[in-house]
């Protein structure tokens, strides 16, 4: 989402140039030793794609950790079977319907601004790694009429 620029972070500054949060300038002392100091005045040479798409940003994983926890409605089906006497004299036994639903509803807590925990930038037990380029999972939805000749 930051890679794209509609994620809150990439436009919470209008896409200009800002300071980056948590910052350090470099400076050397008199006996040239360096010397690190809170910035406060240095913005950033882009506020948009040229900034939020490059490494100075999206290799450091730190700025797409989020909290792991969350509750999910993973899976939902319903079944109604139709009362077999409704149908004793048109030639069908029986009727059931049926609807279902995948990934219907995530809660995530509010400092989540990326996607679903369960899935992650890379390979491996990165999980809790989000915001690169993540989807949130598919929200898919069906249903299923079934007749009894």
């Amino acid at each position: 989402m930051d890679f794209s620029g509609i994620s809150y972070r990439s436009g919470q500054n209008g896409r200009q140039p800002f300071v980056f949060p948590n910052s350090v300038i470099q400076t050397t002392d008199a006996n040239g030793n360096a010397v690190y100091t809170p910035n406060t005045s240095t913005y950033t040479l882009s506020g948009g794609y040229n900034f939020w798409s490059q490494s100075r940003n999206t290799s450091a994983n730190s700025n797409y950790l989020c909290n792991g926890a969350f509750a999910k409605l993973r899976e939902l089906s319903l079944t109604y079977t139709m009362p077999s006497s409704l149908f004793s004299n048109k030639g069908i036994k029986g009727m059931t319907f049926s609807i279902s639903g995948r990934n219907l509803l995530t809660w995530l807590p509010k400092t989540n601004e990326w996607t679903d925990p369960e899935f992650s930038n890379t390979t491996g037990n990165a999980q809790g790694v989000n915001g690169l380029g993540n989807t949130p999972p598919t929200r898919i939805f069906g249903a299923n009429i079934t007749l009894q000749f």
